[in-house]
């Protein structure tokens, strides 16, 4: 119980935009997940302690916590993690100027059913942004495209690629 309790002054910290003390309520909250073994909680919070990495301007932790969270979260079934951890990865494609990728991310998050409302805000918001810089034929080729393509084909695309992540969950290792 005490892990949620810190999970949670961790979610209100980061609301107030309080950051840092987000990131060490959420490392502690962390620590007793990973020792409990519940994965789930792990990948979730793995999630949110990542969009706090990410808004300190630590943008390779927080990748990684979002790959290892979207990992976790493939092995557990937890769709909505995933998706929250997709967003994040979107969010850093943005910042690492590929509009683009960034915008199909974000549009397939939408359409998928099990988006909570907070990744869905997210989500809307990055792809207000990207419509935004991006010109109305980049628009519709990014559009044409997500027709064409599933969320499981981008998540396993981005698993391969990212094989340490799948290497920390598999021995266990969960650290950040």
């Amino acid at each position: 119980a005490t892990s949620y309790a810190y999970r949670g002054l961790g979610l209100i910290a980061q609301t107030l935009g309080e950051h840092q003390q987000a990131v060490a309520l959420f490392r502690q909250s962390l620590t007793m997940l990973t020792e409990l073994g519940a994965r789930q909680d792990v990948a979730r919070l793995l999630a949110e302690l990542s969009r706090s990495l990410f808004a300190l301007g630590d943008d390779a932790e927080a990748e990684h916590g979002w790959l290892v969270a979207l990992r976790l979260a493939s092995a557990t079934s937890g769709n909505f993690i995933m998706l929250e951890a997709l967003v994040g990865l979107a969010a850093l494609q943005a910042k690492q100027g590929n509009q683009a990728r960034a915008l199909a991310w974000s549009s397939l998050i939408l359409q998928h059913p099990a988006a909570i409302q907070a990744t869905r805000q997210h989500a809307e918001q990055l792809q207000n942004e990207m419509i935004a810089q991006l010109t109305q034929q980049q628009v519709e080729t990014v559009q044409a495209r997500v027709k064409t393509t599933t969320l499981e084909t981008v998540i396993d695309e981005l698993l391969q690629q990212n094989s340490a992540a799948g290497e920390m969950v598999e021995s266990g290792r969960i650290s950040i």
